[in-house]
């Protein structure tokens, strides 16, 4: 910067380092909520969906992972 050029103000907020990355500041209105709390019924069936199919493709999983171990002894 030019010497003669005056600096700008530094903010001096405690906090604006913290939250300068992050979506979420304190007083916003956005919160983490759950989409299966959602006020719209299409929106909490497909959260729901998704948890469900979530669910199942993690047991599915591990019971591949069982029987591949059960192969390997």
């Amino acid at each position: 910067m030019n010497p003669q050029t005056p600096m700008p103000p530094e903010n001096n907020d405690k906090n604006s380092s913290k939250n300068s990355g992050s979506p979420e500041k304190e007083g916003s209105t956005v919160a983490k909520k759950s989409l299966r709390d959602h006020k719209n019924p299409l929106v909490r069936a497909f959260a729901r969906a998704g948890y469900i199919m979530w669910i199942v493709l993690i047991g599915l999983g591990g019971l591949l992972a069982f029987l591949i171990t059960l192969t390997a002894i």
